[in-house]
């Protein structure tokens, strides 16, 4: 359930969720995708438990596990590729 909590709220604010409550509502808007992958046995936590979870994290630790989970994602090939992620290059924005 902890790994649910997580992930689920990783993707939450990966999509634009800023709160606990807009992750719960992220949740519950895309649970039949997310049943695909996490467990979920009682459904999409409260906004509440979100919350506890979080605040009960050593923020540092957390920091460090993620940055150490991410960089195992990288792959070497395409290590040097930037990835927009804040849809300027779909807009055609650029920076002047």
């Amino acid at each position: 359930m902890l790994c649910d909590i997580i992930i689920l709220s990783i993707l939450g604010v990966l999509c634009g969720a800023e709160s606990w409550d807009s992750i719960e509502t992220f949740g519950k808007t895309k649970l039949d995708f997310l049943k695909t992958f996490l467990r979920l046995p009682n459904g999409i936590p409260s906004h509440g438990t979100i919350n506890r979870v979080f605040s009960s994290i050593r923020p540092k630790y957390f920091e460090q596990l993620f940055v150490r989970w991410v960089d195992a994602l990288k792959n070497e090939e395409i290590k040097k590729e930037v990835i927009s992620l804040d849809g300027k290059c779909i807009k055609s924005s650029s920076y002047h």
